[in-house]
């Protein structure tokens, strides 16, 4: 039986504010235990991960608006406070996607992976063209 499809709003938030399964595990686990404050080595314990992955997961989810420390300058304690209204009920809709379709959810989370790689290359391979260009304007300028 195939995949129900996310929904498109879905869709662009995880491409918009997660990047990778570290995010979305952290962000879950979080926005299911919204009352509760959690330091970056409690949550690295139980997702078994380092506490310095978790650590720098945590301070981009805060920097997206989606976390809170109780002091930015330190591990935490986290907890799930989104900035808007909008994000927390992206998060909750997200929440029960990978709940009742988790493999739809990762299959999405791959496919934007797959493009912000692609992205990136084609970024640094018309970089290239435009130094070459740059550098053959000095060259000519120089000579």
């Amino acid at each position: 039986m195939p995949q129900e499809p996310l929904a498109p709003e879905l869709q662009s938030f995880l491409l918009e504010h997660v990047e990778s399964f570290e995010q979305l595990e952290l962000l879950l686990l979080l926005c299911r235990e919204r009352d509760r404050e959690r330091t970056a080595a409690e949550l690295a314990q139980q997702l078994r991960i380092q506490v310095e992955l978790a650590s720098e997961v945590l301070h981009v989810l805060c920097q997206r608006g989606l976390l809170a420390a109780r002091d930015s300058l330190s591990e935490g304690p986290f907890c799930y406070q989104p900035r808007e209204a909008a994000l927390d009920a992206a998060v909750l809709q997200l929440l029960h996607a990978y709940e009742s379709n988790r493999l739809e959810v990762m299959r999405v989370m791959s496919a934007n992976a797959m493009a912000r790689v692609r992205g990136s290359a084609l970024r640094a391979f018309t970089g290239s063209f435009l130094l070459r260009k740059e550098k053959d304007k000095k060259e000519k300028k120089d000579g």
